[in-house]
C-alpha cells in the first residue's frame, strides 16, 4: 500500500473527481486529498526524498493546502520537517518555497479562528503573534520575488492588451482589466500567480487583524498597534492592485495551447482571491473571479461548481 504507484493512483482519482464530478459534488474529490494526504503522511518523509515520490508529493502540496483549508484544519504535511526533509537531495525551486509560505495559511486560520473564545488578555498576545507572522511570510514572499527578478536579465512578465478571454465584450466588466500578463515560461507564470495570490491572502489578513485590533482597542486606552509598535499597514493597505496581478495573469492561462493542464494550475490563485476579496465590498472584481472560474469550469474542471 506504500509503493508510489499506489499514491500515484490515489492522485489520478482525485484528479478524476476533480474533472468529471460523477456523484455530482466535491465530496468525492475531497475524499481523495483526505486519502492521499493519510498516504504520504503514513508513508513517511523520506519516502517523499526523491526519485517519483519527491515528484508526486510536489504534485500534491497545493491540493493538500487547498483541502486544509477546505475543511477548517491543518496537517502534520506542513510542519517544519516536511518542508525541509524532503528537498534533502535537490535545492528548492522558487515555486517550492512560494507553497511553504501559502502552508501557513491554515495553521493561521486555525489560529484565528480561536479568538473570540479566548479571554481579554490573551487576545492580545495572539494577535500579536499572528500579525507577525504574516509579516514575516510576506517579506519572505518580497524577497523570492526578488530574487527571480534578479535571476534573469530579462522580464519575467510584460504587459499586453487583453484579448477579451474571459468575458464578452459587451459585458459591463469588459474593460476591468484593459491588460494582462504574459509570462518568459509557464513555470514563472504559476511561481508568480501563486505568490501573487498568497500576499492578496496575507494583505487582507492582515488588514482584517488590524481593523479587529481596533474594536478590542474599543474597550481599552490602547491597541495591539500601540502596545507592541507594530508597523502600518503600508502596501498591504492596497491588497486589491495585488489581487489584480493575479487576475491579469488568466488569459496566459486560457490559451489555446495549454489545453486543460494549466487553467487547472490557476484555479487555485483564482479561488484563493476570490476567497479574500469576498470578505470585502469589492463586487466588480469579485464578479469578474467568479466569471474566470466559469472559464476554467467549462474548460473541463467542474469540481468548481461545488467548491466556490
Amino acid at each position: 500500500m506504500r509503493e508510489d504507484e499506489t499514491l500515484a493512483a490515489c492522485m489520478a482519482l482525485s484528479l478524476y473527481e476533480a474533472l468529471e464530478c460523477p456523484t455530482a459534488g466535491s465530496e468525492g474529490y475531497f475524499s481523495h486529498c483526505h486519502g492521499f494526504l493519510a498516504l504520504v503522511q503514513a508513508r513517511g518523509v523520506h519516502a517523499h526524498a526523491s526519485g517519483a515520490g519527491h515528484q508526486l508529493f510536489l504534485g500534491l502540496r497545493v491540493p493538500g493546502i487547498l483541502y486544509a483549508l477546505q475543511h477548517n484544519t491543518s496537517t502534520v504535511l506542513f510542519d517544519s520537517i516536511w518542508t525541509e526533509q524532503p528537498w534533502a537531495e535537490y535545492p528548492k525551486s522558487s515555486l517550492d518555497r512560494v507553497t511553504d509560505c501559502f502552508a501557513h495559511a491554515p495553521g493561521i486560520l486555525e489560529r484565528v479562528r480561536t479568538l473570540p473564545f479566548l479571554n481579554a488578555n490573551q487576545r492580545p498576545n495572539l494577535l500579536y503573534n499572528l500579525v507577525h507572522e504574516c509579516w514575516q511570510l510576506d517579506q519572505h514572499l518580497e524577497l523570492i520575488d526578488d530574487e527571480m527578478q534578479k535571476s534573469t536579465s530579462g522580464s519575467l512578465y510584460w504587459p499586453m492588451p487583453s484579448q477579451q478571454r474571459i468575458l464578452a465584450n459587451d459585458d459591463p466588466l469588459a474593460g476591468l482589466l484593459p491588460t494582462v500578463f504574459f509570462f518568459a515560461n509557464v513555470q514563472t507564470a504559476r511561481t508568480l500567480t501563486l505568490l501573487w495570490a498568497t500576499r492578496t491572502m496575507l494583505w487582507t489578513g492582515l488588514h482584517n487583524l488590524y481593523n479587529y485590533s481596533k474594536l478590542l482597542a474599543a474597550g481599552s486606552c490602547t491597541s495591539i498597534n500601540d502596545e507592541n509598535n507594530l508597523p502600518p499597514l503600508g502596501h498591504c493597505e492596497d491588497y486589491i492592485s495585488m489581487a489584480c496581478h493575479v487576475c491579469q495573469s488568466v488569459e496566459y492561462f486560457l490559451q489555446t495551447e495549454m489545453l486543460l493542464a494549466e487553467p487547472i494550475s490557476v484555479s487555485p490563485a483564482l479561488g484563493i482571491v476570490l476567497d479574500s476579496l469576498q470578505q470585502g465590498y469589492h463586487p466588480q472584481e469579485v464578479a469578474w473571479l467568479r466569471a474566470a472560474l466559469d472559464v476554467v469550469r467549462r474548460k473541463g474542471l467542474r469540481a468548481l461548481d461545488y467548491v466556490t
